[in-house]
Parts: C-alpha cells; structure tokens; sequence
C-alpha cells in the first residue's frame, strides 16, 4: 500500500471577509506567520508522504494561485471539481483518481486553512492514522481534537473501546479507540458537558481511508453518487477526462462526507493534541496572535495607534490611525474595509448575504 495526502482546498472561507474573497480565499493568506495557511499546510504534510504523493484538490478559481504558492507540486496533481457539491462527490472523485494511479492507496485528506501549532504531534498522528488502516482497511479513521473548550461551531465525536489490532502498539504509542457517535454541534451546555466527561473531541474531519473501500462504501450507501463516479472512473486517462468529469459531477447530490462515515460500524478515532484552530472569525485570529505575541493589539501593514487595547488592525497601502479604541477590529483592502466590535465579528457572515441581496457581487 501507498500512503496519500490530499489537501482539501476549494473553499472560500467568507468568515475572514474582506481579506477573504472568492478571488483569494483564506487559505492563500497569511495570517500568522510568513507563510499562507496552504504553505503551512504542505511543509506539515510533506513530512509524512513525498511530494509525489500530496495532491490538491479545489477547482480552477484557485489552481493558478495554488501553483505559484507551492510550486513543489506536480501540475498533474490538481484534482480540480467543476463545481462544488460537498465533501461526499469531492472524496469520491479524489478516490477515483487515485486509484487509476494506485489500485492500493490509502489517502488522508485534510484542511488547507487550519492552524496547527503542535507539528510534531501532527505528523504524528497522521502516520499513526496511516498505520491503523494499513492493518485494517475495512476501516475508515479520523482524528478527535482534544477540546480545549466548549465550542458550539464544532461537531463532536465520542469515543467508544480501544480498538483492538493483531499488534496493538502504533506509532509512538498512540491510541487508537471504535467510535461510540457522531453528534452535531451542540449547544453551550452540552457542549460543557462533552468537554468535562473527557470522552469526546471535535470533529475536523480529517479522514483516512484505502481509496477502494471509500468508493464500496459510497456504492453501498450513496448510489446515487457511485453511479457517476463509476463514469469518471472509465473517462479517466482519455481525452473525454474533463467532459465526463464536468457533466456527471454536476448531477451528484450536494452532501457531505460526514452524513455517510455516521452510518458507518467501522470507524476509528485517534485523539490528539495538535494546538488546533480553524481560525473561524476575526476574534479568533485577534486572541491567538495576542496570545502568539503577548501583545493585545495585533497590527498589520501601514497603522499607527495610540491608547488601543484588543484590538486588530489589518491595513495595506494606506495609513490608518487609532485612539482609544478597545475590542475593535478593523479590516482594510483597496476596494471594501471593515471595521466591527471584536464580538460581533462572527457576523460578518450576515454581511456577505447583504452584499449578496443588494447584487453587490464585485466585494464578495
């Protein structure tokens, strides 16, 4: 068996407007760091697979920008979706590909814009994960986050009995357990209650599994997502590639990868403690670069301030001043700039569906 990682990376990410666009979607900025979260991403992967087996898939929007980030990666790599519809038709035609290339390959597909502060457990836990499925590939694994408090914007997993292998040691000694539920984001009671009981994680969905038993699986439970699969599969390699891929993608239904692993007997979970975030709002990004820095007001580009405290200050070409401002964040690009109480920047989501109601499309 080969071991695959597949970077997922055709998401847009709104939260992070206006520096986050469709044009220039979060995981080719740069948040924290000098790298984009895409580069991030790839230095921390291709510590596990070479770089032969890292591939991307997203969509044509992004590849160009993609391929000048990483330029390490093989152009013929990109497993690009017409359109989107989902994780269930995007793992099924990452699946199809590569197994034309390798009738056994086990594949982890993870996120382009996560942020992971703990890389040595992060390499760890993946090649554990590889390890799991070598030994058993009727399973599909995922990683359990370590919650680290009772978030709401997450799904959880709980974790049943210890999984139990011919050779029950892995990598490092990481542990691996059967799955007990898959559950929904919760609300903030519950989602105390999870994080105290020490039986429960986040759920990231990252996911391995050996490519033909995902495809099975998908046969079994989506057919209606197999049956135009089972088409790319054949086109793949000739030059009707891209025509069969655009016209039977288009007909899958969207849904996501999770609705059928929760069906599933045979998932794994290993726990970890990567120093995760999604960086999923403008409050979050402020707090950990606060934390990162020990300094409360975060800046970036041509700002000067006097008397600010929490604050976040994104700013480009032009000078912008602050004084006295407390919990603010201000965003600013050429053509569209934010400014909003750190509290409520989980709302910016709601400005994107005004600018989309007013057909402002040209800031999105």
């Amino acid at each position: 068996m080969s071991n695959y990682i597949v970077i997922m990376a055709g998401g847009v990410g709104t939260r992070l407007w206006p520096l986050s666009r469709k044009s220039s979607p979060k995981q080719l900025q740069t948040f924290v760091g000098n790298q984009s979260m895409i580069q991030e991403t790839f230095d921390r992967v291709k510590e596990i697979v070479p770089v032969v087996n890292i591939l991307i898939s997203t969509n044509n929007r992004y590849k160009t920008q993609i391929m000048k980030q990483l330029p390490e990666i093989p152009e013929n790599n990109y497993i690009l979706e017409p359109v989107s519809r989902n994780t269930a038709p995007a793992m099924g035609l990452i699946a199809s590909y590569i197994i034309k290339r390798d009738s056994d390959a086990v594949i982890t597909t993870l996120a382009s814009d996560h942020l992971v502060n703990n890389k040595e457990n992060f390499v760890s836990v993946i090649k554990a994960a590889f390890e799991v499925i070598d030994k058993n590939p009727e399973y599909i694994n995922t990683i359990g986050l370590k919650p680290t408090f009772a978030h709401t914007g997450l799904g959880y997993i709980e974790k049943s009995e210890k999984l139990k292998m011919k050779n029950e040691k892995l990598l490092n000694n990481v542990e691996v357990y059967n799955i007990k539920q898959f559950v929904e984001k919760p609300n903030l009671e519950t989602a105390q209650k999870y994080v105290d009981s020490g039986n429960f994680f986040w759920n990231a969905s990252y996911f391995t599994w050996q490519a033909k038993n995902l495809l099975d699986i998908i046969k079994l439970h989506q057919p209606d997502i197999y049956i135009h699969l089972e088409k790319i599969i054949k086109a793949i390699g000739t030059d009707q590639e891209n025509q069969v891929i655009t016209d039977e993608f288009n007909l899958m239904p969207d849904l996501a990868i999770d609705y059928i692993v929760e069906q599933l007997d045979k998932v794994s979970l290993i726990p970890a403690d990567l120093g995760w975030d999604d960086i999923g709002s403008w409050q979050v990004l402020q707090e950990i670069m606060a934390n990162l820095s020990g300094k409360n007001v975060i800046e970036r580009g041509n700002h000067i301030g006097l008397d600010n405290k929490n604050c976040l200050v994104y700013a480009q070409d032009k000078l912008i001043a602050t004084v006295g401002l407390e919990d603010v964040i201000i965003v600013d690009t050429p053509n569209a700039t934010l400014i909003c109480h750190k509290n409520r920047s989980q709302d910016v989501k709601k400005i994107i569906d005004k600018l989309k109601e007013k057909g402002l499309e040209e800031y999105l």
